[in-house]
């Protein structure tokens, strides 16, 4: 059913923030599904340009794809890339705003004041110099990084991460108290400590199962494990950062995936159980469970007599196998 009509030029049927890699794109950026009385998808994209470009913010990849709804009015589906996804989706509530204030004729309508506070936040999540020169060095030596939501940044996953607070990473300035003195080198991680610890990634409607069946196999191994069959972005973020964590196990939905994108770029192995009847025929969904595929490092899993399934396995960067013919005493490690 197409959306019931807004009384404004265009309104915002979602606006999802896509923390990392997602179905569209391997890097974090923001969706918005707008509703429009006409099409107004040129003057969507040159609006975004020109905010991003006033706020200071990274914006790329702009896509946008329109599509006629029967009552003459059109949904607009709008992607980008930008490292800052929270700030892409409020610069997008301000332009589908200042748009509509336009053409309303609507004259007090505050253009500069919301514009400066978009600005002032991107300055505020910035990160400091000497902490992208860690992220830059961590990014060489193929360790992970993980921009967490509270602005301090995970580097390594599980009991091989380290946290960086970029409090510990800012310059100092003339109003600081001990400006005049040498100023504090930045903390420096122990390297060869630092790293992936085995990670699994499940989705499909029979995860449940598979999460349980995993994590009982590498605990009989004396491994602590962080394991869950649901999770949610939350929980990912916590599962990543956990130190004590020697394996991750998660089970994703689809739902979580399409909403959020997963805050990770690489899995060590991915297992795909199934898709569904119901939605083997819609692609989002089928892409949705299979970002794992795009992101494991060591090995597949996937029931390939699926026809939904089959064609993902092509995508994947490592070894394929059958899920009916995996053992797991011989799982990838």
């Amino acid at each position: 059913m197409p959306p019931t009509p807004s009384p404004e030029p265009i309104s915002i049927i979602a606006c999802h923030t896509l923390v990392g890699a997602n179905i569209y794109s391997p890097q974090a950026g923001v969706v918005v599904r707008l509703h429009c009385q006409h099409d107004y998808s040129q003057r969507v994209r040159a609006a975004l340009k020109d905010g991003a470009q006033s706020i200071g913010m990274v914006l790329a990849y702009l896509d946008l794809q329109k599509q006629p709804l029967p009552d003459q009015t059109w949904q607009i589906q709008v992607h980008f890339t930008t490292p800052q996804s929270q700030l892409g989706c409020a610069l997008a509530t301000y332009i589908v705003e200042g748009i509509c204030a336009e053409l309303r004729g609507d004259e007090e309508w505050e253009r500069d004041g919301p514009l400066f506070a978009l600005q002032q936040e991107r300055r505020r999540q910035q990160p400091p110099v000497a902490l992208l020169q860690l992220i830059a060095e961590a990014t060489a030596r193929r360790i992970p990084v993980t921009p967490l939501p509270d602005l301090r940044v995970l580097v390594g996953t599980g009991n091989r991460s380290w946290l960086a607070d970029p409090v510990a990473f800012a310059a100092p300035t003339a109003d600081d108290d001990d400006a005049a003195s040498p100023p504090t080198p930045p903390p420096t991680p122990h390297w060869d400590a630092l790293g992936s610890v085995p990670f699994y990634v499940v989705t499909g409607t029979d995860r449940t199962a598979w999460v349980a069946r995993i994590t009982q196999a590498v605990q009989a191994q004396g491994n602590t494990v962080q394991s869950h069959s649901d999770a949610d972005l939350a929980t990912m973020y916590a599962a990543l950062a956990d130190p004590t964590a020697e394996v991750l196990v998660l089970g994703l939905s689809a739902a979580t995936i399409l909403a959020h994108g997963v805050p990770f770029d690489r899995c060590s192995v991915a297992i795909v159980t199934d898709v569904p009847p119901s939605h083997a025929t819609d692609p989002a969904y089928v892409r949705a469970i299979g970002l794992p595929i795009l992101l494991a490092t060591e090995a597949v899993y996937l029931h390939l007599a699926d026809a939904a399934l089959a064609p993902l396995a092509a995508y994947a960067r490592c070894a394929v196998t059958d899920l009916s013919a995996w053992a797991l005493a011989s799982q990838p490690r």
